[in-house]
């Protein structure tokens, strides 16, 4: 999972991605853009989702871009909420770790005070995710536990969704750091913290609000639309097209992407889609972007992916890759670190 190279980027990259992140969470949060997008929804979850308390904010969220040398051109590939990677990059990166643990350290404790009303560490720590062994970055999870027990939390376990004692936890002042891509909390699974968060009686970081607000997928057709930012990629909603003509004859030019997709699941670049896998993606619920193609170096392909709490980038690293989408499979590809350079 880690790169034998180091990226070399102009300093410009890390202030352009700065600016539009602040755009973007300042929009999103906007007064007017919040009105508009209730009005919007029609699904119940979705509206019970944003008629939770205003909590503007979630732990580990990121913005992926890619950065092309020849035209200089930062583009937004995605917002994501429970990002990995984070520990990760720190424990790469000696220069940047002590701020990044730091920051990491505050938007948690944040988070924590918004529902608890104080600034002291919670008694526990929950780490929840779906058959959590089983995931490529349980080590990561493993790295959280001792690191919150560093901060002076005195409990902290890792769940199996499953498993998870709630609303049992209750009795207890604690926090749920949520690595569920559940992102909504729709599965039977997850129909007790649904409830218990729903309820407002327990702080849960990432969560579904700022998950409606930012990460799903329809907010980037929507940001596209309003301009909010030069680094956004033209995106439109599947069904928006005429006819599945006009998408097919364009479809060089694009990539298709399931709206509730993630690590890059069910994604399709259009020079290389089959009519077959077309003519089912148009029965589903897909956004379409412009293809962006991502920057190369050292020979393997790679994103730029920022880590951000509310505005603030905490960290950033490269992830380098070969193949059609970003992955850990490929030799050589893998976590990379940044110079940037004036």
């Amino acid at each position: 999972m880690v790169a034998q190279t180091i990226v070399r980027l102009p300093r410009f990259v890390f202030e352009r991605a700065q600016v539009a992140v602040k755009e973007i969470f300042e929009y999103a949060h906007s007064p007017d853009w919040l009105r508009e997008l209730r009005q919007k929804l029609t699904d119940p979850r979705l509206i019970a989702v944003f008629d939770m308390p205003a909590t503007d904010s979630s732990v580990l969220m990121s913005y992926d871009f890619h950065y092309d040398f020849s035209t200089e051109q930062l583009s937004l590939i995605e917002i994501n909420t429970n990002a990995s990677q984070y520990l990760l990059t720190a424990e790469l990166d000696e220069r940047a770790a002590k701020r990044a643990l730091e920051t990491l350290r505050k938007s948690f404790f944040d988070e924590w005070s918004k529902i608890n009303k104080t600034i002291i560490p919670p008694e526990w720590i929950a780490i929840v995710d779906e058959n959590p062994t089983a995931q490529k970055t349980y080590f990561e999870f493993l790295m959280y536990k001792d690191l919150f027990r560093s901060w002076g939390v005195r409990d902290c376990s890792i769940y199996d969704i499953n498993d998870l004692p709630v609303p049992e936890l209750l009795i207890k002042n604690g926090f749920i750091y949520n690595r569920l891509t559940d992102f909504y909390l729709e599965s039977p699974s997850s129909a007790k913290l649904w409830a218990t968060w729903s309820q407002n009686q327990i702080a849960l970081s990432p969560h579904p609000r700022e998950y409606l607000l930012l990460a799903d997928k329809a907010r980037l057709v929507d940001f596209s639309l309003k301009s909010v930012s030069n680094v956004l990629i033209p995106c439109r909603h599947i069904g928006s097209f005429k006819t599945a003509d006009e998408i097919w004859a364009e479809r060089k030019k694009l990539f298709f992407k399931p709206r509730s997709s993630f690590g890059a699941k069910a994604v399709y670049r259009g020079s290389s889609i089959s009519q077959k896998m077309f003519q089912e993606i148009l029965t589903k619920d897909y956004i379409v972007q412009e293809y962006r193609p991502p920057g190369e170096w050292m020979g393997k392909k790679f994103d730029l992916r920022f880590f951000v709490y509310k505005s603030d980038i905490q960290l950033v690293c490269a992830r380098l890759y070969s193949g059609q989408v970003t992955n850990f499979s490929n030799p050589g590809g893998g976590i990379a670190l940044i110079e940037f350079s004036s």
